[in-house]
């Protein structure tokens, strides 16, 4: 594992109200921002030695990520990977879209001032990571489950893993996306969506400029898509894949979990 000293941490910058927010009273539209830890509707088998989740190790910031592929490489669709991590014991789990953005963020801050040997251990990581993406593309644990009857969308990380406690639930309104980043981060709903989607409290420009630098995209070429209506009446479950084709790096977060296929990174969450 790779550890930043405590100068490097990754700041973590708090919601502004008066910037993110607009002005806007969300006291009245349902809660967006709920939480919820281990829901039992969600859980998976319990690991007898689980930890609660975090990115931090004392006062340094660790490096989780698996540097490869998980299973050689191979592609499977969501519910095989579910099955697939379901097996492995050894305190890691399927990395979420949260998890790989935490990580993307580590990255950024080594290869921009570590040092030699850190420099070159996050472009292995990096490396590796835009093969994934211009390959077949990366599966994230994290699911979207549609309410078909509004816009309200249960945001699910780690979606059943070994460890229930590490299963995080958010709940925001998403819209239809289909286009750039910029379009989505230019108002609250769509703010609070991309936070929600990378677990993370950070303003929609340093989302943007941490997915500019793992995928080597500008923000006009990292697109956003979403299901339409049509697709989350037939089937309101959906993934999260990221991938490189045609030029683009796409946030696809209308992946049938029963059809489209990737590769998957495991992550160990430790304190």
């Amino acid at each position: 594992m790779v550890f930043i000293p405590a100068h490097m941490e990754v700041n973590q910058y708090a919601i502004d109200s008066t910037d993110v927010h607009k002005g806007l009273d969300f006291s009245n539209f349902g809660g967006w921002i709920r939480e919820k830890r281990g829901d039992p509707r969600y859980s998976g088998r319990a690991s007898p030695n689980s930890q609660p989740a975090s990115g931090y190790s004392g006062s340094k910031l660790e490096l989780v990520l698996d540097e490869m592929a998980a299973d050689g490489g191979q592609m499977k669709n969501q519910d095989e990977w579910i099955e697939y991590w379901k097996d492995i014991h050894d305190g890691r789990v399927m990395a979420s879209a949260g998890d790989l953005y935490a990580n993307f963020k580590v990255l950024k801050k080594l290869q921009e001032q570590g040092d030699t040997e850190q420099k070159i251990i996050a472009e292995k990581y990096i490396s590796n990571l835009r093969k994934d993406f211009n390959g077949g593309g990366l599966i994230c644990n994290t699911w979207l489950v549609h309410d078909i009857y509004s816009s309200d969308t249960r945001i699910l990380h780690r979606h059943g893993c070994n460890m229930p406690e590490l299963i995080k639930e958010t709940i925001v309104c998403v819209y239809n996306y289909d286009g750039v980043i910029f379009d989505v981060a230019q108002d609250s709903f769509g703010t609070l969506f991309l936070q929600a989607l990378f677990d993370t409290k950070d303003k929609p420009g340093q989302i943007i400029q941490t997915l500019e630098f793992i995928s080597e995209k500008t923000g006009k070429d990292i697109a956003v898509l979403t299901a339409n209506f049509i697709e989350r009446a037939t089937s309101p479950s959906r993934t999260v894949w990221l991938g490189i084709p045609l030029g683009r790096f796409y946030l696809g977060c209308n992946f049938n979990p029963a059809s489209g296929i990737g590769t998957a990174r495991g992550v160990r969450l430790t304190r």
